[in-house]
C-alpha cells in the first residue's frame, strides 16, 4: 500500500523476526473533518501470505495501537472507513465504535477526472473518542 496523503505517523507488528503488518495514519480524506483534532488510520495492511496464527490479531493489535499513539500526540478523535460488506470485528475488539455509512464510491468526476484502484463499493465509518493528555505547558496554561 502505498502512503496516504497527509501521513502523519505509523506503525508495524512483528512475529519474531517478520513483519506481519502495517498501519498508516494520516490526515481525514474527508475535507469537512478538522484535522488538527482528528486523524485517519488510511492504510492497514496484514499478510495474508503466512498462516492464520501467526498474524492473528495483528488488525485489532494496529488499531489499538494507533488510537492510544493519536492520544499520545494529542488528537480528540481517530476514525476509519471500512466497506459495509466487512464486519469489523478488528475494531469492535479495539475499542471503536461504528457511526454508521459514510458514503462511498469513486472519487472521479466529470470536472475532475481520477483513476481510483480501490474498492468503491458503500463505506462505513468508525471511530474512537480519545482523551488527549494534558503536556506540562499545557496543564500550566490550563
Amino acid at each position: 500500500c502505498p502512503p496516504p496523503a497527509g501521513w502523519r505517523f505509523g506503525a508495524g507488528i512483528w512475529n519474531g523476526g517478520t513483519l506481519m503488518g502495517v498501519v498508516m495514519v494520516g490526515r481525514p480524506v474527508a475535507r469537512r473533518i478538522d484535522h488538527r483534532f482528528v486523524v485517519e488510520a488510511n492504510r492497514v495492511c496484514v499478510r495474508r501470505d503466512t498462516a492464520a496464527p501467526l498474524r492473528w490479531n495483528a488488525c485489532s493489535q494496529l488499531y489499538g495501537w494507533v488510537a492510544r499513539e493519536a492520544e499520545r500526540r494529542g488528537f480528540k478523535k481517530i476514525i476509519t472507513y471500512t466497506l459495509e460488506s466487512e464486519v469489523g470485528t478488528t475494531l469492535r475488539a479495539a475499542g471503536w465504535t461504528c457511526e454508521g455509512p459514510a458514503g462511498g464510491g469513486s472519487w472521479d468526476r466529470k470536472n475532475r477526472r481520477r483513476e481510483g484502484t480501490g474498492p468503491r463499493g458503500r463505506k462505513l465509518r468508525w471511530s474512537r473518542t480519545l482523551r488527549p493528555r494534558l503536556g506540562p505547558v499545557d496543564a500550566i496554561a490550563g
